[in-house]
């Protein structure tokens, strides 16, 4: 915020942000029949098998799967994982979520992961064909 800065702007800021960041709960989240995210324990399996992911994939993933079926900008997730707002690190995280695409993949997740154009990423939880966990 600038200044000067009129009260009520800064309060609906903090209310907007307060609602942006609910905190989940501690129990299982499931995103589509096949994809388990323990909440409290951050471990994901897909079909009964452990996702293996980096340290950076796995703070993605859950970033995402939290606003599972929303749209997460990119500016969102580059800040949330390295704590900046830099057009340097969109190229990172393109390069770490093509990676976790293709892990995803490889289990049978092809598509949970979509690309919207320039703005950012959504994880599906559509019954689709196109998007289902398989």
């Amino acid at each position: 915020v600038v200044k000067p800065f009129a009260p009520e702007e800064l309060a609906a800021r903090l209310r907007v942000l307060l609602r942006s960041d609910t905190p989940a709960g501690d129990g299982p989240l499931l995103v589509s029949g096949a994809l388990k995210i323990n909440m409290a324990t951050r471990k994901m399996t897909i079909n009964g098998t452990p996702l293996e992911l980096t340290g950076t994939e796995e703070a993605l993933f859950y970033i995402l799967a939290r606003h599972s079926g929303w749209l997460v900008p990119h500016r969102r997730l580059v800040r949330a994982v390295w704590g900046i707002d830099s057009a340097e690190k969109v190229h990172d995280l393109q390069f770490h979520i093509a990676r976790l695409r293709r892990k995803l993949g490889a289990l049978g997740a092809k598509n949970l992961i979509r690309v919207e154009g320039r703005v950012g990423y959504i994880v599906t939880m559509i019954a689709d064909d196109e998007y289902a966990v398989q």
